[in-house]
């Protein structure tokens, strides 16, 4: 909505004892003022994702949707998460991964990103991924980038007992390009 008065976008929760998404995808979308509804996956035991695709985004003065997943252990492979902030002053949606037991991702790409040329663009979204044991692997990227004005969001890698980055295409980047 473009309205000075817009509401917030609805909830997307799915809870269960396993949660497994496989061929799909996911997205919220958010213009004008009104603030991107949040996407909550908690499982008792496991949350498998793969060959999916999570994509939340801004393109007004609103947030954008945030994700949160928590689980004993969460499973990600060949999927891609994206949260963007594109052209106004919204800032970029938040990415939080919690497990109690492991973190293991595999061949996907999470984009944190802002795009904007105002000068008050918003702020990326962090991403925070805690875990005991966090492993990111076989052509695993995680990328915050910002382009313009707006600041970059922050990654936080958090693990009690082990964090394993392997492969030679694994990579964690930030960058920054003004306009």
């Amino acid at each position: 909505s473009e309205y000075a008065d817009a509401g917030k976008g609805g909830d997307l929760e799915i809870m269960a004892p396993t949660i497994i998404l496989e061929e799909a995808s996911i997205g919220t979308y958010t213009s004008g003022s009104g603030r991107g509804g949040s996407v909550r996956l908690e499982a008792a035991e496991q949350v498998v994702i793969s060959d999916f695709g999570i994509e939340m985004e801004t393109s007004g003065v609103g947030a954008s949707s945030n994700l949160e997943i928590m689980a004993p252990t969460i499973i990600l492979e060949d999927m891609e998460i994206g949260a963007y902030a594109f052209f106004g002053s919204g800032s970029g949606g938040s990415v939080r991964l919690e497990a109690t037991e492991q973190v293991v991702i595999n061949d996907s790409r999470i984009d944190m990103a802002t795009y904007s040329e105002y000068a008050d663009a918003g702020k990326g979204g962090d991403l925070e991924i805690m875990a005991p044991m966090i492993s990111l692997s076989e052509d695993t990227k995680i990328v915050v980038a910002t382009t313009g004005s707006g600041q970059g969001g922050s990654v936080w890698l958090k693990a009690t007992d082990q964090i394993l980055l392997s492969g030679q295409s694994t990579r964690i980047s930030s960058s920054s390009h003004g306009m």
